[in-house]
């Protein structure tokens, strides 16, 4: 997170879920990443899903815990054609995960990340293909047990670190821009729906991470 980044938070609210939405999944909103994962007060449970409806996205409740809501936010059709790339099934596969279906995949990996968040079973490695993060640096996570990386950003990059970290740099960028206009009063949904220019033309360079 960029200084920028944090002088604008430093100025605002930030208890409002629209605030607390653009800084845990700009990568989801502009649709750079098939998902994200977004940790709230229970209190916005239905606001998180009017809100993420309008966006076009969908959501999954994972886990309630401590008075918050973990939601798995995602864009269903990007994230099905990942999940449904034959390196990924190859590793769902050894993880478990015997049917080739998104929904069921998602309850599926929920029941773990309950398991291992209340009862402290294994860490569900798939957690990262769900999130979409390239397959290469999931596998390496789990090779390494989260040690040795290249680079550490909005994942661990065990391959391709320097186009990795442009991708970083591209979704800290977005967000910003996303925030000085969200501090100026526009609406998040009209930010991310009206595919504002100054997005739009920083998102054609998320092609080194598809």
């Amino acid at each position: 997170m960029s200084s920028e980044i944090i002088k604008i938070l430093n100025r605002q609210d930030l208890k409002k879920l629209e605030l607390q939405i653009i800084v845990q999944c700009t990568p989801v909103l502009i649709r750079c990443k098939t998902s994200n994962m977004l940790s709230v007060d229970e209190k916005y449970e239905y606001s998180v899903k009017r809100i993420c409806k309008k966006m076009f996205l969908k959501t999954v409740e994972l886990v309630r815990l401590n008075g918050k809501i973990i939601f798995f936010v995602y864009d269903a059709e990007k994230l099905e054609s990942y999940v449904s790339k034959k390196e990924c099934r190859f590793v769902l596969h050894k993880l478990g995960y015997k049917i080739d279906d998104l929904e069921s995949d998602l309850l599926e990996f929920r029941n773990r990340y309950n398991l291992y968040l209340n009862s402290r079973k294994s860490f569900p490695h798939e957690m990262g293909i769900f999130l979409g993060y390239p397959i290469e640096d999931v596998v390496g996570f789990i090779k390494n047990d989260g040690r040795n990386s290249l680079i550490t950003g909005y994942w661990k990059v065990y391959k391709d670190a320097d186009s990795k970290k442009r991708l970083f740099e591209l979704f800290d960028n977005v967000q910003l821009k996303i925030l000085k206009r969200f501090a100026k009063g526009e609406n998040l949904i009209d930010i991310v729906n009206n595919n504002a220019s100054a997005i739009v033309s920083m998102t054609d360079t998320c092609e080194i991470y598809a």
